[in-house]
């Protein structure tokens, strides 16, 4: 910048003519120049400087903009690979925005298709809990629905497999009567066969050498006409009480949650010799046990002697072959017990297999006739076979469902005694139920024998 030195003559001259003509003030003195004037006089200097660099500047730009348009012309080939190098850039610039702007969108996206619920770099605690909540939730919902899928189709399975044993085992006593000149309902206890004693002879049915051919386990087979429950019963005499084999495996032998209907280890139910014989009495009490499905499989089918009105006098009659002879009970009553009672409720059917005497023996019916839950007029008499059907049930915790029947007498009509039945009025409740408070041990009470 240059120095700012005002003209001093024309500063003089100024001073000069600030005194007027005819001023008597001394001749020569300088008028002192205000402050104002000073500030002007920079200012105006420091504009014309301002200019003066002004125009240089542009002279100058005008002097690189020649030099560059002659380099330019000279220099073509450069300048265009220069301006292609500038495009190509900018290409890769744009390209680069728009592969920016497509992740940010694909990331909005699978955000919104995800749920927000995929675990990212940077969560919070509460971000991390949510999300680990809901896989925590999808792993057991996709984990129910496997075992949702696999039990239905082990129940198919199941299933089937008994189908083709139903038909096997019918074909053959079917083929058996057809041989013998006799329907199958022929085969069961009428007034001229006798009831087989120990001195009676066995021959096993043809059914039941196709059963055993596929199970050694096998002791007979059992019917309920007209309802579901058509099934071999199994036996496993090593059992232990409370670990029962057949309870978590099924006719095959392989594991199953839905078991087999097998006889208690306890009981002997027509077992043979190879001479023909007995070699032990059969059991004054057959206990059957079996689980109830909710589908209605196994003995799920026996809630409905409790659940449906008029159920009883439509199926009172249950058919049970050993592998020797085939024998049809009658239903007498059928009642709810509680497994783990320890109350003077507590009734142990479960262990009423042999009795020692007609007092054992009335003491076991009548116990039952006091807690059926339907009173019939089929009577029960000391010296008949009797036949228990055991199931869980939902009525109390640790609920059984417990279905007694005795063996038809010779020339007995199957069906006397059944109609007429009706609800009991005083049942013996286990004290776990909300009804055991109701029950009069003391109302009028007519027992069997």
């Amino acid at each position: 910048m240059q120095e700012i030195r005002p003209d001093i003559s024309e500063e003089k001259s100024e001073k000069q003519n600030d005194y007027p003509a005819g001023d008597n003030s001394e001749a020569g003195a300088v008028k002192p120049v205000s402050e104002s004037d000073k500030i002007n006089s920079i200012r105006d200097a420091l504009n014309k400087i301002a200019q003066k660099e002004e125009e240089e500047e542009i002279l100058d730009r005008i002097t690189e903009n020649v030099k560059y348009v002659k380099d330019r012309k000279d220099n073509r080939e450069k300048y265009e690979l220069e301006e292609r190098m500038e495009v190509n850039l900018a290409v890769r610039r744009r390209r680069k925005r728009k592969k920016a702007s497509a992740r940010k969108v694909h990331r909005k996206r699978k955000k919104k298709y995800s749920g927000g619920v995929i675990p990212r770099k940077g969560d919070n605690f509460s971000e991390i809990l949510r999300k680990s909540v809901f896989w925590l939730s999808a792993c057991v919902f996709i984990c129910c629905l496997i075992w949702l899928g696999t039990e239905l189709y082990n129940r198919y399975e199941t299933n089937q497999k008994y189908e083709d044993i139903v038909s096997q085992y019918k074909s053959s006593l079917s083929e058996n009567n057809k041989n013998e000149g006799k329907t199958e309902s022929d085969n069961e206890i009428k007034a001229d066969e006798e009831i087989p004693t120990e001195d009676t002879t066995y021959k096993m049915l043809p059914g039941a050498e196709n059963l055993l051919e596929l199970s050694p386990d096998v002791v007979g087979y059992i019917t309920i006409p007209d309802t579901e429950i058509n099934y071999p019963v199994m036996q496993n005499k090593d059992d232990d009480e409370g670990e029962e084999y057949f309870l978590q495996h099924d006719f095959y032998g392989n594991s199953s949650h839905l078991g087999s209907i097998f006889l208690d280890f306890r009981c002997n139910f027509d077992n043979v010799g190879s001479d023909g014989y007995l070699k032990v009495p059969t059991s004054d009490n057959l206990i059957v046990y079996g689980h109830n499905m909710k589908d209605g499989s196994m003995f799920g089918g026996l809630r409905k002697y409790r659940e449906i009105d008029g159920y009883y006098e439509k199926h009172p009659l249950i058919e049970v072959n050993s592998n020797y002879k085939k024998y049809t009970f009658k239903i007498y009553g059928y009642f709810i017990a509680d497994a783990t009672d320890t109350t003077d409720t507590r009734f142990e059917y479960w262990n009423y297999i042999d009795f020692q005497n007609e007092e054992d023996f009335y003491k076991y019916v009548n116990e039952i006739k006091r807690r059926t839950l339907r009173l019939t007029d089929v009577d029960v008499k000391y010296g008949d076979r009797l036949l228990t059907l055991s199931t869980c049930s939902s009525a109390v915790n640790n609920g059984r469902l417990v279905v007694c029947a005795r063996m038809l007498r010779e020339g007995e009509d199957p069906y006397d005694g059944v109609y007429g039945s009706k609800p009991n009025p005083n049942i013996k409740w286990p004290t776990i139920h909300k009804d055991s408070s109701k029950y009069d041990p003391d109302a009028d009470f007519v027992p069997y024998g």
